[in-house]
């Protein structure tokens, strides 16, 4: 079972790399209410973490974009990304492949007839 703390540093970590970053890109949190508990946990972890810059949804990424632009990013894809566009949307599935269930985002892609990539 992961630690309650990981989808705040997860969070952080990806926040912080993009607002470094030259090109920064749109963030979207799908599934994530206000008033879900990892929601307050990140807020309890860091006081700014409700006014970061991202959009945060209630709704699935399956209801937020097209599905045929979407593509799952995980370790256990044998496709390699080997470019970046801006007409697909990028799903980080960490939050997933971290615990112990290995293969979840990879699985979930394929059932949903998504495009993956490591």
């Amino acid at each position: 079972m992961p630690k309650v703390s990981f989808p705040f540093t997860f969070f952080s970590r990806i926040y912080g790399i993009n607002k470094r970053s030259e090109t920064p890109c749109h963030l979207t949190l799908a599934n994530l209410s206000s008033s879900s508990k990892t929601f307050k946990i990140c807020c309890d972890k860091n006081d700014g973490f409700a006014k970061y810059l991202w959009h945060q949804q209630e709704s699935s990424i399956l209801e937020l974009f097209d599905l045929k632009t979407l593509v799952y990013l995980t370790p256990d894809s044998d496709q390699v990304l080997d470019q970046v566009t801006t007409d697909h949307v990028y799903v980080i599935g960490g939050l997933v492949d971290d615990s112990v269930k290995k293969h979840s985002t990879l699985s979930f892609a394929l059932r949903s007839e998504e495009h993956t990539s490591e």
